[in-house]
């Protein structure tokens, strides 16, 4: 690996995971502001897409910024396909959020610098990352489902959570007050714009 490319991935793993703890801390004093525990502000960090995105990234990333001496422990988060799926995943966190929840959601203080790392900064930042990171002709068609193992499981994760709870992270997901019909229908166009995506990034790294 090229010393630029394990230097920029250092740099983005260093923004993700500080930006995660942070959020990580405003997310858990927040709940206990409100009187509940500190565990329910666990509950409710880990539910949010963003945040299980972010970290899925800065995993990446830390992957191709540790030493050659470590990179075999590393190996499955440096496949092409696990770096595009994080791709795509983070480009549905950003605008997903710029074009739905942004007018909804009007951050102070910290959390403003944090929701402009989170959602503006490392979504254009990882796409850089993995066109320069991701050769061509490591992609096939074969590789879509795997991409789309991850959103699968967090849709999964997150109706039973909220089967749970009683509370959803985001309004169009939002079973209790949608009913499951239109939560899932929601659900589904989500889902095709990450297929639609996915195939963009494997259509792209296909060319020789």
């Amino acid at each position: 690996m090229q010393p630029r490319t394990r230097r920029f991935a250092t740099l983005l793993a260093a923004v993700g995971w500080t930006a995660l703890v942070l959020q990580f801390y405003l997310t858990t004093t927040h709940q206990m502001a409100e009187g509940r525990s500190f565990w329910w502000g666990v509950v409710v960090y880990c539910g949010y897409f963003t945040l299980t995105t972010n970290a899925f990234c800065a995993l990446v990333a830390t992957a191709h910024a540790v030493p050659e001496r470590l990179a075999a422990r590393w190996a499955w988060w440096r496949q092409p396909v696990v770096v595009t799926c994080a791709m795509v995943s983070i480009i549905i966190v950003g605008s997903v959020y710029f074009l739905l929840l942004r007018h909804q959601y009007h951050p102070e203080g910290l959390q403003w610098v944090v929701d402009r790392f989170l959602h503006y900064l490392i979504p254009p930042a990882f796409v850089l990352f993995w066109w320069r990171e991701v050769p061509h002709g490591r992609l096939e068609w074969m590789h879509l489902p795997q991409m789309l193992l991850y959103p699968s499981v967090y849709l999964l994760y997150l109706l039973i959570r909220g089967g749970l709870t009683g509370e959803y992270p985001y309004f169009f997901i939002d079973v209790a007050r949608l009913g499951y019909l239109q939560a899932l229908l929601n659900a589904l166009g989500v889902a095709a714009l990450f297929t639609v995506l996915a195939s963009l990034g494997v259509k792209a790294k296909r060319r020789r």
